[in-house]
């Protein structure tokens, strides 16, 4: 999805703070009052059920829950998060999320504002949560409103992240199935865990997942890279911020739009003891709809990874 963002947290259940159905809850409850609060209060008093249409011009929002192969839809509103809840009670849905937008000149529902889920994938990674938003890009690069939206996520991941101890984060450009820039671009002989999500999950403790804009790397993987001060003297980021809960906040630049190749190859040699060695792919220029992929074609065992 060219033009789109992704921001990623993962968290493995026994080491986070929380179970299952609390921490899906919480991402989608917490993240849209903080990304988007305007919307949650105009919803607040509507029902559950969801609307056939809405007046022009006006905000909505949708409650998804997907088991096997079927998603229950509601409104989200509080009668809908009561139902949210309740069926996050029953049992880990493979998917849960909530898509917000604004109703088009006939009513329908259509331009997005903001979509987030949470996923758990039972059969190769059952003891993780994977969370995530997306951010368009253009929303952040804006030249009149891109910092105050910037702001707005950021804040929004930072407060969730710091409660908790996630094994990864990252806010990043989005690329198939929530990959990272660095297990796309890895070469195919490579095992599953170091090119796809599902896999990856289990190992992040192990390997840093990614670098990008935002980096949160695991407290297991701090000495790696030299702890909090190495960290800080690197010169590689604006914001390095230990996170209560475990592990650190790596912020490249203040600004999105300030993110470029050369603050990209200084995160890269920052964290790349954390990383799993191997040379990434030239992956050449992306196909039509593809965002480019932003990865330093360096081997990280150069600069220490085992």
């Amino acid at each position: 999805m060219a033009d789109t963002l992704v921001m990623d947290v993962q968290l493995d259940v026994d080491a986070s703070a929380g179970e299952f159905a609390e921490l899906t809850y919480r991402w989608i409850d917490e993240m849209s009052v903080g990304i988007r609060p305007q919307v949650r209060a105009a919803l607040a008093g509507q029902l559950a059920k969801l609307p056939a249409s809405g007046e022009p011009g006006t905000p909505f929002g949708v409650l998804g829950v997907t088991r096997g192969y079927r998603e229950t839809t509601r409104n989200c509103s509080t009668a809908g998060l009561q139902w949210l809840r309740t069926e996050l009670g029953k049992g880990q849905p493979s998917r849960a999320d909530l898509w917000c937008g604004v109703h088009d000149e006939h009513g329908a529902r259509r331009w997005q504002s903001l979509v987030l889920d949470v996923t758990h994938d039972a059969d190769e990674s059952p003891g993780w949560l994977a969370l995530s938003g997306n951010p368009l890009v253009s929303s952040f690069v804006d030249p009149v409103a891109g910092l105050d939206e910037q702001r707005l996520w950021l804040e929004a991941l930072f407060t969730f992240a710091d409660r908790v101890n996630p094994g990864f984060g990252h806010i990043s450009l989005y690329y198939d199935g929530g990959t990272t820039a660095l297990e796309g671009a890895v070469p195919t002989t490579m095992p599953f865990a170091a090119r796809y999500r599902e896999y990856a999950l289990n190992e992040c403790r192990r390997y840093l997942r990614g670098y990008s804009w935002v980096t949160i790397v695991p407290e297991e993987l701090l000495p790696r890279v030299g702890g909090v001060s190495r960290l800080r003297d690197s010169g590689a980021f604006t914001q390095v911020r230990p996170l209560t809960g475990g592990g650190v906040w790596l912020q490249a630049t203040d600004d999105y739009r300030e993110f470029d190749d050369v603050a990209l190859g200084r995160v890269f040699e920052a964290v790349a003891p954390a990383l799993r060695p191997g040379l990434p792919r030239d992956l050449g220029r992306p196909m039509h709809g593809k965002n480019p992929s932003r990865v330093v074609l360096r081997d990280a065992a150069e600069l220490g990874a085992e």
